[in-house]
């Protein structure tokens, strides 16, 4: 039978790992609308008006990101030590385990620029957030072609832990 605590942490993954990757999938297709594909130049027919729009929502949805990503980490930090005698029986788990403990570094260092655009979209005032460089710059860092390559491989390993903890293919049983 399980513990409280384990429940709880297992409750942490399951709606952190909800929020975070339904959070990203959603922030990727905002902040990607407003650019003419495999570029930073924006759409033509968008006014600025739209795209200040689209990049304060793209902004604001970070923080709620990352906070379903804290929760998933906590619960996966708190269920790694209820159940480490599990990896030896369920190889699923524990390459579940090692592809989220793998991508976690690379998520934080994606967080850094999520919460510089977040606080530089918060501290602008709306009229002049896109008549400035410094948004095309936070873009530029977060939005370049190593950021996006890195986070869609993310999201990647996350689905496949996912599956590997639904399907448990590597169990002894």
């Amino acid at each position: 039978m399980r513990s409280i605590s384990a429940k709880l942490f297992l409750s942490l993954i399951v709606l952190g790992g909800v929020v975070f990757l339904g959070g990203s999938i959603v922030r990727t297709s905002v902040i990607y609308d407003i650019y003419l594909p495999g570029t930073l130049v924006r759409k033509p027919f968008l006014s600025d008006a739209q795209v200040n729009y689209s990049i304060r929502i793209y902004a604001l949805t970070a923080f709620y990101t990352m906070l379903g990503y804290a929760a998933t980490l906590i619960g996966a930090i708190g269920a790694t030590i209820q159940y480490k005698h599990i990896f030896r029986k369920n190889g699923g788990i524990f390459m579940a385990a090692v592809l989220f403990y793998c991508c976690m570094p690379i998520e934080v260092y994606l967080m850094i620029f999520d919460l510089k655009l977040l606080r530089y979209t918060n501290a602008v005032p709306f009229e002049a957030l896109i008549k400035g460089n410094e948004l095309q710059i936070l873009l530029g860092q977060r939005l370049n072609t190593y950021s996006s390559s890195v986070d869609f491989l993310i999201a990647l390993a996350s689905f496949s832990a996912m599956l590997l903890i639904v399907w448990q293919p590597l169990s002894k049983n």
